[in-house]
């Protein structure tokens, strides 16, 4: 897990006074998040709990399943200081997936690691990873086709699909992580 600490007092912090935080590891590294769509309040997750490849990530209300816990995992950063991520499943252990670059294709699970031909599906860029780990709403889109994670038609019903759609900046495109305690 790690724990930000903000102490202006000492040298440490202040060499990260441009974060205006300081990291410590405690020692987890199984942490996971519910992504939660800011528009709706429900959380990501796999169809009907699902583990299998190829199952529709939709939104639900929020509750304390496994397969609405993701793991974010930091693959690198771009050129332009883009944070890039991939989003895993606990209970599943896929990721999420857009399998083209068509407008509203519904977003997927299927496996984490990738063939080099396909190595960007499962990848999404962050636009700001400070509000991301503060718990505010941030958007993320594919690497792979550069459109944003969108819930479909702005719904904020159950089981309503995740999405790729092109980047307006609406509601429905903007996210938020919540800590799972105990994780």
């Amino acid at each position: 897990m790690w724990v930000f600490f903000w102490d202006s007092s000492t040298k440490e912090s202040n060499k990260n006074r441009d974060l205006g935080i300081e990291f410590k590891h405690t020692g987890s590294t199984d942490i996971f998040y519910w992504i939660i769509a800011e528009h709706s309040g429900k959380a990501l997750m796999p169809e009907n709990h699902s583990k299998n490849v190829g199952t529709r990530i939709v939104q639900m209300s929020k509750g304390n399943f496994g397969a609405q816990h993701w793991k974010i995992l930091h693959m690198s950063t771009d050129s332009n200081g883009q944070s890039v991520r991939k989003f895993r499943n606990r209970h599943s252990k896929l990721c999420i997936w857009v399998y083209s670059n068509s407008e509203n294709d519904v977003l997927k699970q299927d496996g984490c690691e990738s063939g080099s031909s396909d190595a960007r599906k499962p990848e999404w860029k962050v636009s700001n990873k400070y509000d991301m780990w503060a718990g505010k709403p941030f958007t993320t889109w594919s690497q792979y086709s550069g459109r944003c994670m969108s819930i479909n038609n702005v719904s904020s019903s159950d089981y309503a699909s995740a999405v790729q759609y092109t980047c307006v900046g609406g509601a429905n495109q903007r996210f938020r992580v919540q800590y799972v305690p105990g994780t």
